[in-house]
């Protein structure tokens, strides 16, 4: 599901990228490439995603990461990760977004023991989510990939919903999305999209992040089949696990 293609290829990495310093990579996923990198202007680190040289004459996977950078950049709060700039240098499509350096709520729950989170703390997440969440709505967004792996906390504990790379704008009929296909992350979406409805709003936000914090106190999230299919007919009609049945 999400992007049609994964950056498989080995990239090598940059020197510079426009006035960004490389420091090194951080990850790679469908739309890109994010290093670490110094805007040495402002003395401050950032998290530079970068579209892959591969896909820069692709006009679909520009106007996708446009998209994300139009969206990311159009939402400033607390716990929603900032978008600092974007451009286009050197044949590269590139954001600058803020660098949250606590990693991410998945690799929380990796450390964890038993793959679980406290109470206390998972609800810590949630609510710093809820309130970014807000604002994403009040920009006439919806996220649509709510996940464990989406959600950065920094080093003082506070949680920033991140990566609007499948989020569109609710006031705008070009959603470079189908009728009928299905787009985010089988196990935390609701029956509107696994089913692949086109017109889905912040109710499936908030069923993202209730699936997420069913993850964070279960240690598993509520839908885990072996493909994603199995997992999208799992979200569509099977029945949630008692979370006392894995938390007592």
């Amino acid at each position: 599901m999400g992007y049609p293609y994964l950056v498989t290829q080995q990239i090598s990495q940059p020197e510079r990228i426009a006035t960004y310093k490389i420091l090194g990579k951080l990850g790679q996923g469908a739309m890109g490439v994010v290093y670490k990198a110094a805007q040495e202007q402002l003395g401050r680190q950032v998290a530079l995603k970068v579209l892959p040289s591969q896909f820069a004459n692709d006009k679909k996977f520009c106007e996708r990461f446009v998209r994300e950078a139009k969206a990311a950049a159009s939402v400033v709060h607390p716990n929603v990760v900032t978008c600092y700039d974007a451009g286009h240098d050197n044949g590269q499509w590139y954001m600058a977004l803020e660098f949250v350096a606590g990693g991410d709520a998945d690799a929380a729950i990796k450390r964890a023991k038993h793959n679980q989170l406290s109470e206390t703390i998972a609800l810590g997440i949630i609510r710093d989510c809820a309130r970014g969440l807000v604002a994403i709505d009040e920009a006439h967004l919806v996220h649509r990939d709510i996940k464990p792996a989406n959600i950065f906390i920094t080093e003082d504990g506070t949680a920033k919903l991140a990566d609007l790379g499948l989020a569109f704008f609710t006031d705008d009929d070009d959603r470079l999305t189908m009728p009928g296909s299905v787009m985010g992350s089988p196990a935390y979406m609701p029956p509107e999209q696994a089913r692949g409805d086109h017109e889905i709003d912040i109710r499936a936000d908030i069923y993202g992040l209730g699936a997420t914090f069913y993850h964070l106190c279960c240690g598993q999230p509520p839908f885990t089949g072996n493909t994603a299919l199995i997992t999208l007919q799992q979200v569509l009609h099977d029945t949630l696990a008692d979370p006392r049945t894995f938390n007592k």
